[in-house]
Parts: C-alpha cells; structure tokens; sequence
C-alpha cells in the first residue's frame, strides 16, 4: 500500500512534477495538465510539448475496498502523456529528421518520458517526501499520430497510476 493517500489531482501534478525535473526541454510552460491530450499552449513553432491528462474513466477494484477504512478508496487510474512535436515537417524527407533526431526527435523525446515515469513511485511534495502510489507506474498502451493540416505529430503513452484516494 501507499504510505499516503492521494487524490487524481495528486497524481497529475506530481507525473507533470517528474517530467520537468527529469526531461531538460520540460518546464512549466511546456508541461501542464489538461483535459485535452491535444492542447498546445506554449504554441512557439519548434517546442516540443508534454501534456498530461486523466484517462476518461477510472476504476475501482472491489476487493480492495475493504479494510482500507472510511477514508481511502483504492483506484486505478490510467494517466495520459502526450508528446508533441511542433517542428514544422513539411516534406517527406524530413520525416525521419523529426522522428529521430537525437535533439529534436519526436522517439528520442517520447523516450525521456518513458524512462521518467516507468516503474517509478512518485512522492509528494512535503519537506520528508511520502509515496503517493500503491505501485509504480507502468506503460500499457502507445500511439503516434500525425496531425497534416498542421504538419506535426505526437506520440502518446497510457500508464497506470494506482493509489488510495484520499476520501478524508
């Protein structure tokens, strides 16, 4: 079990918390939360943005429910992360530039993001940081998409956050 309890709120600010501290190209303004996988705030061509954002649907595994008491609930929550590429890729030789580039490719981006999150638990943010998950993240889904009318694309992982929600 978690040494804490949390909230999805918890978890997303803390997932955006880890990738600016790992990812160097990551900051507050390039790495945020949203209800869109598809946001772009930081609009500056050439930026490469991280968006995290909840799964629509959670659940609730029932077994758990016991013996947890009255003030924690233990959830499963898949957390979204959205790696866009906002290089202008306007020719078809480019593809693989904006795929691989060792800089600024989308792979090599997309796997910072991995090696951030994976297996990893994550902590509060107290003076005497406290686990905030039952178990450490793990990747189980992936996809790339390329956006033409906008001549971008993006890569977009599924991991999942498991954790006592915090009903106090």
């Amino acid at each position: 079990m978690a040494e804490k309890s949390s909230t999805i709120g918890e978890v997303l600010t803390r997932v955006v918390a880890r990738l600016i501290d790992q990812i160097t190209d990551a900051t507050t303004t390039t790495c945020y939360i949203s209800m869109d996988p598809d946001r772009l705030d930081a609009g500056n061509p050439g930026a490469i943005i991280y968006v995290v954002t909840p799964a629509p649907s959670g659940s609730f595994n029932l077994g758990y429910q016991d013996g947890g008491g009255p003030n924690q609930v233990t959830t499963e929550w898949p957390i979204v992360v959205t790696v866009h590429n906002t290089y202008i890729n306007d020719q078809v030789a480019h593809e693989t530039e904006f795929l691989t580039n060792a800089t600024t490719g989308l792979i090599p981006k997309a796997t910072l993001v991995l090696k951030a999150l994976v297996t990893h638990f994550l902590q509060d943010a107290a003076d005497t940081p406290n686990e905030i998950l039952a178990q450490p993240i793990t990747v189980y889904d992936a996809a790339v998409q390329k956006v033409p009318s906008k001549r971008r694309g993006s890569m977009q992982f599924g991991f999942l956050a498991v954790f006592d929600w915090d009903l106090s």
